[in-house]
This record gives C-alpha cells, sequence and structure tokens, in this order.
C-alpha cells in the first residue's frame, strides 16, 4: 500500500524554489473550485451521430473581457478553428456547433457580442478558411500522420482563454482613453464600435500604434482579475437527449495580459524584431503555455493545516500539467436493458489537454511545439525543449519511444504519425465489489493504450456518442463484472514517474450516460465530471 508523503514532497519542492512560502501565492494558476477563472476547458465537442454541442460564457466583471476561443481536433489537438470574442461588462455570450455539409463541423451563434473575425449568422464551417484553411492544420506542410479529412474536425475539445481586459473609464475633455474597448460594450444590445475591433484586431499598424490608438495598450489588465465562467451541453434532437456540465477552470492563470492578434504567422509583416511583437501576431498565442504563474494543488491525500497545499516549481504548460496530473480516474457506468424495454448506456470521454506540447514535434506553426511558443522555440542547431515534463511524458507515459537525442527535436524531424499512445490498467466493479481485474479493449490494440489528445471509450458498444473509430475504445462485454457498475483506469505505473516522486498523466473528462424508452420523448441524459486521485508518492 503507498504511502504519501506529500508534506516532504512540498518542502522539497520550497526548497527548488529558493525558500518561496509552502502557501499559495495569489497569483498561482490553480483549479478555480469556486468556478470562476481566466481560462475555460470544455473537455469536448462533437457533431457526430446527431450531436450539436453548445458553448455559455459569461464575464462576471464589470470589465471589456477581451477572450480567445480556440477548438482543438481531438487526435493530435492540431488548432482547427479559433476567433477572439470582446466582452462587454457583464455579458453573456455563446455558440454551438453542428454538422455541416460534407461531415465538416459548423460553427454558429445568434449572439450579438463582437466578434474577430466578425462570425456570420449562417455560421462558419471548420474549413473555410476563417485564419488560412481549417483542414491544413493537419495536411500538407502541417501533415502528422493522421487522418487528412474534414471528418477529423467533428470531435475534440476547446479553450478559452482571457487575453486582457479594460476598464471602462468615462471620455475627459472628448478624449475617449479606450476607443476600441468602448464599442464592445452594448448599445440597445449590439456594440456600436465592433468593426474598429476588429480592424485593431488584424491590423500591426492599429495593434501597435503607441498612445491611446493603439489596441494593444488598452486591454492591460489581468492579475487577479478571473470573471469568466462556461458551462457546455450537449444536444440530440432526435433523440431527445440534453446533457451538461460545467468547463474546467483554472484561475491566476497569468500576471500579465496575453492580448494577440488574429493573424496568422504566415502573414506577419517583415520587421517585426521583438519577441513580445512576434508573439502578439500569431493566432496561435495565447495558449495555455502562456501561464506565467506556478501550479497550485489542495493536498487532499495528507491534508494537514500546515501544509494544506502543494506548490510546483513549473510555469507555463508544465504549470498546466501540474495542476491536471493525475494517476486514476473514476466513474461509474451502465448497459443494460430492462425488462420493460428501456436501456441505459454510458461512454467516457478522456482528454489529455496538454499533451500535443510534450509529443507533437511536427515542423509548421500549427504544431503545439512551434517557432511562437517561447521556451520551445524550434531554431536548427539550439533545441530548448527543456521542461522535465517534456523529457518524461514526452519519453515515457505519452511517447511509445526511447528517448530522442536532440538533434531529433529540430523542426525537419518527422511526426509520430498522428498519436502517442499511453498504456493505463483498468479495473471495473459491481455495486456489490465484484471486480474484473483484467478487462481489456476490443477489438484489442497493441497493449492497453490511450493514443490520443481526447479518447472515448465504450462499453459493450455503447456508442452514446457515436465517437469516430479512430480515438474510440471499446469494453467488452466479457470483461463488464456486472451491466451496472464503476471503472477505475490507472494511469500510472512505477515505470512512467517524473524523478522518484510524482506520476500520473494530464487529464480531463467525464462520463455521459442515456436512458432510452425507444420514444424520444421519454429519454434522458446526464453527465458527471471524473473523480480522480493524484500526485502519490512510494
Amino acid at each position: 500500500m503507498k504511502k504519501c508523503k506529500m508534506k516532504q514532497l512540498a518542502l522539497a519542492m520550497g526548497v527548488a524554489l529558493g525558500g518561496m512560502s509552502l502557501m499559495p501565492s495569489a497569483q498561482a494558476v490553480n483549479l478555480a473550485t469556486d468556478g470562476l477563472g481566466q481560462v475555460l476547458i470544455f473537455p469536448y465537442y462533437t457533431t457526430r451521430a446527431g450531436w450539436t454541442t453548445l458553448f455559455n460564457i459569461t464575464n462576471t466583471s464589470n470589465q471589456v473581457v477581451a477572450i480567445k476561443v480556440r477548438f482543438h481536433e481531438g487526435l493530435n489537438s492540431r488548432d482547427v478553428f479559433d476567433f477572439n470574442v470582446i466582452m462587454s461588462p457583464f455579458d453573456v455570450w455563446n455558440g454551438w456547433v453542428e454538422n455541416g455539409e460534407g461531415n465538416t463541423p459548423v460553427f454558429k451563434t445568434e449572439d450579438k457580442t463582437c466578434t474577430v473575425p466578425s462570425l456570420p449568422s449562417t455560421g462558419v464551417s471548420f474549413s473555410d478558411g476563417i485564419l488560412t484553411n481549417g483542414v491544413r492544420a493537419y495536411t500538407g506542410d502541417a501533415a502528422d500522420g493522421g487522418p487528412t479529412d474534414t471528418d477529423r474536425m467533428r470531435e475534440g475539445y476547446l479553450e478559452v482563454v482571457m487575453m486582457g481586459a479594460t476598464s471602462v473609464s468615462p471620455v475627459v475633455g472628448g478624449v475617449d482613453p479606450i476607443p476600441y474597448s468602448r464599442g464592445a460594450i452594448h448599445v440597445n444590445g449590439n456594440p456600436p464600435g465592433c468593426q474598429k475591433l476588429v480592424n485593431g484586431f488584424t491590423d500591426p499598424g492599429l495593434f501597435f500604434a503607441s498612445g491611446t490608438g493603439s489596441l494593444s495598450e488598452e486591454f492591460t489588465n489581468y492579475a487577479g482579475l478571473n470573471p469568466l465562467k462556461g458551462f457546455y451541453t450537449l444536444v440530440n434532437g432526435d433523440k431527445g437527449l440534453v446533457a451538461g456540465g460545467s468547463a474546467v477552470t483554472l484561475a491566476n492563470f497569468s500576471t500579465v495580459p496575453l492580448v494577440t492578434m488574429q493573424q496568422e504567422p504566415a502573414k506577419v509583416a517583415e520587421g517585426v524584431s521583438t519577441s513580445s511583437e512576434a508573439f502578439a501576431l500569431s493566432y496561435h498565442e495565447p495558449s495555455l503555455n502562456s501561464a506565467d504563474t506556478t501550479g497550485t494543488v489542495l493536498n487532499s491525500l495528507d491534508f494537514v493545516q500546515d501544509n494544506p497545499t502543494t506548490i510546483s516549481p513549473y510555469t507555463g504548460v508544465d504549470a498546466v500539467s501540474w495542476l491536471f496530473l493525475r494517476d486514476n480516474v473514476i466513474n461509474h457506468f451502465t448497459k443494460r436493458t430492462d425488462s420493460s424495454g428501456w436501456t441505459t448506456a454510458s461512454d467516457w470521454v478522456i482528454t489529455h489537454p496538454t499533451k500535443a506540447f510534450y509529443v507533437d514535434r511536427g515542423p509548421s506553426e500549427f504544431a503545439a511545439i512551434n517557432p511562437f511558443r517561447g521556451e520551445r522555440t524550434q531554431v536548427p542547431g539550439t533545441p530548448s525543449i527543456t521542461s522535465p515534463f517534456a523529457g518524461y511524458f514526452a519519453n515515457v507515459a505519452f511517447g511509445p519511444v526511447s528517448p530522442p537525442d536532440p538533434a531529433s527535436l529540430l523542426p525537419t524531424t518527422p511526426v509520430r504519425n498522428g498519436k502517442s499512445c499511453d498504456s493505463v490498467s483498468l479495473t471495473l466493479w459491481d455495486r456489490e465489489e465484484k471486480s474484473s481485474l483484467s478487462p481489456v479493449f476490443s477489438p484489442a490494440p497493441v497493449g492497453q493504450n490511450l493514443c490520443y489528445e481526447v479518447n472515448v471509450l465504450t462499453f459493450d458498444n455503447s456508442k452514446v456518442l457515436g465517437s469516430g473509430t479512430t480515438i474510440t475504445n471499446n469494453i467488452s462485454a466479457a470483461s463488464l463484472p456486472a451491466r451496472t457498475g464503476w471503472m477505475r483506469i490507472g494511469l500510472g505505473t512505477a515505470a512512467n514517474r517524473l524523478g522518484s516522486d510524482l506520476y500520473g498523466r494530464p487529464v480531463i473528462g467525464f462520463s455521459v450516460t442515456t436512458r432510452d424508452t425507444g420514444d424520444g420523448n421519454l429519454n434522458e441524459a446526464y453527465l458527471i465530471d471524473h473523480s480522480y486521485t493524484r500526485i502519490e508518492t512510494d
């Protein structure tokens, strides 16, 4: 039986941080238990099997808030669709993604809040070229070895990162100190200056202008402001099913504004010389690597009064990975038919929102490790992926191959066939403690593996979400101890630990269960977030 030594671990972390207090800083990125933050991660979207996914974001502050909305496809987290939203004080913004022509997702909104670019009422297809071309995220020069059709974009996850905020200051002497931001504030239900904002976010001259003519100098508020609340809803109108959940929320993500343009790097004008300007010109930013604070988690395994938290020595995506580092995923399942004819079924979603930062080494700007990501910049001759998580997850927990030599981190290195398979263990119990100790996926891959950024588990071919075969693993009827029970997925083993103490993988997700009576008017669905254990030591 393992004994947790989190107190000693926290002390070691304090030494590593040069004597930093073990108590969490007011500016330490953390899982926001109160539901408000600076980053929202929606663990899943789908347009398969009649499902539509709705998103709702609320700005609970009295400031104008700019956010980046980014859809990632589920295989390798490639950025397939993104835009900026400029929210009025106390604003609510929502939209949905549905299946469109050619089995390509289409994003639609009836909301009047300003977006950059502007979103037409007819919606925007993920492959309509609102960036360059959504499909290009994994084809041509950006190919990662995975599927290249538009069907790949029908499942994935969504991240929302606050870029900055503006206090609503009054006009003084006829001079407006916030000429861009003020245009986002609704007047009779509409933002009157949306086109000015679109121009400011897409024109480098306006974005970087000095003084009150600069858009980037308006959205300067960030530290301590945690205004965002988010939830999502899976809707299947044909079957009469609705299930919703709250976004995973990170508070105190950054101490500095992260405002960026909505412009692809390939179109950046020559002459941009500073790293800050290059950062601001990339629509791939901000990302989960933009955290400039260390991670803090509640020490639930060994809670004592003088050591209520554990502090990570990491920043950037490593701090976020620390927050999501869990060694077991726990939830309920069902797959049964009642004598009266109604059936119940469950699917699980397992999402690794930071995985791509350690495995996607493609040379393209679309790759997670790309030329616009600071310390993860890939410059020939100077590979600088120095994070301990990068070495650990990419080569053991997240990688099927031996650690590469430094030269293999250069942009010319082939990517890993669009996937990186991670071994897991499964244990299932029925309601009376009977367990199934050696269940297997069917059809069984090589070992018990989860290979993608988003993985869907079905139980006896439950197929509640109708997920694509690539990212779906089925647990066979023979592996179920009963038709209803609970399961634990082990993500950590002694062979894939960080140093000598921590093991697991960054993970979020949920279980969705349906009750189907055969009559769409009586069907039901509900969603339950996973439970976890985390960060155990010998």
